[in-house]
């Protein structure tokens, strides 16, 4: 095959790993794909094209394809989970957590987090938007120190507010990782949540002993 076939492939699928272009084409053909730009690398053997290099949701099929037994995890999880307060840095990297026995890779664009005892399948992790995703608790969890302090309530505050999620689930799995940064305040959060406490500024005035105003809704 040419490489036309292989570009074509490659924008139906927004990225290609190196076994799937061999499959299609010679080497010297991808080789001289990626040499002339046709194709850029996003990770070692995972290519895209030059238009798609950007775009979050092709980078974050990229990480999934180079850390092929992961799962998108803290602020991509948060992302794709519709909690995440701050805007998407599109060139920030992509999170993806493995398996401890998988190797550490230091590649710039993955932030790559490995956790004993890790399978993405099910209970552990979903599929949306066709990639595997932690669960949003675990993700609420695991993103709380990494947001702005401003924001870092939020996505507990929301999905908790719309039933997306309980108290006792977000409790359950902060027990099951008990050394997580932010635990205390995690914990006080879904118990004031749990009192009635609905928006971040009803928070803020209950963690500072202010009364909550008559008639307060939360945002």
């Amino acid at each position: 095959m040419r490489r036309s076939d292989l570009v074509r492939e490659t924008t139906r699928r927004g990225v290609i790993d190196r076994g799937a272009a061999l499959s299609l084409v010679a080497e010297h053909v991808l080789d001289d794909a990626l040499a002339d730009g046709a194709l850029v690398r996003l990770f070692p053997g995972v290519y895209t094209l030059p238009s798609l290099a950007g775009d979050i949701g092709v980078r974050r099929r990229g990480a999934l394809s180079y850390l092929d037994t992961g799962a998108l995890s803290h602020l991509d999880a948060l992302d794709v989970w519709g909690f995440l307060p701050d805007p998407v840095d599109a060139g920030s990297p992509i999170h993806v957590t493995t398996d401890r026995a998988v190797p550490f890779s230091d590649w710039p664009a993955v932030d790559h987090h490995r956790r004993r005892g890790f399978v993405a399948d099910p209970p552990i992790v979903v599929i949306r938007s066709g990639m595997p995703v932690v669960r949003l608790e675990q993700a609420i969890i695991e993103s709380w120190m990494l947001l702005s302090d401003i924001n870092r309530r939020v996505p507990a505050i929301v999905a908790l507010r719309e039933r997306r999620t309980t108290a006792a689930r977000l409790l359950g799995t902060l027990k099951a990782q008990p050394r997580a940064r932010g635990a205390a305040e995690i914990r006080r959060v879904c118990t004031l949540v749990a009192a009635g406490c609905h928006s971040p500024l009803e928070l803020w005035a209950r963690r500072r002993g202010l009364p909550r105003r008559a008639g307060s809704t939360g945002a």
